[in-house]
């Protein structure tokens, strides 16, 4: 049974949804990326469940992003090229404004091309 076959194919990509169904809350996005890549990309050996590098675990996108209204913090963090963690920093200080839609919150993408436009050029 070889990484081609289509049984083998099969398996795999039930054990994407299922594990997809019991993963913390993801955006379609998110999820169209793990499915798309989960066939595409052989598994790598070493490292714990695979991972070699520490970035190796970051979902990036297979394709450009699609033109958005609004992104959530994760795409908003990966268009700005941070960590959510930093970007939540700049919206407690306001240089970034969110906005809120139920209990998630939002940035436009208008605030983040301003908020790039901002920062000084090296």
């Amino acid at each position: 049974m070889g990484l081609d076959d289509p049984h083998y194919i099969r398996r795999k990509r039930e054990w994407v949804e299922r594990q997809l169904e019991n993963a913390l809350p993801l955006t379609e996005y998110q999820k169209f990326v793990i499915r798309d890549c989960s066939t595409a990309i052989p598994p790598k050996a070493g490292g714990p469940r695979g991972m070699g590098s520490s970035s190796e675990h970051l979902v990036q996108p297979s394709r450009p992003m699609p033109e958005r209204v609004r992104y959530s913090k994760a795409d908003a963090a990966y268009m700005l090229s941070m960590s959510v963690r930093t970007l939540d920093r700049l919206r407690r200080s306001g240089k970034i404004v969110g906005r809120r839609d139920g209990g998630r919150i939002y940035f436009d993408r208008t605030e983040l091309e301003s908020y790039s436009r901002s920062c000084p050029p090296e």
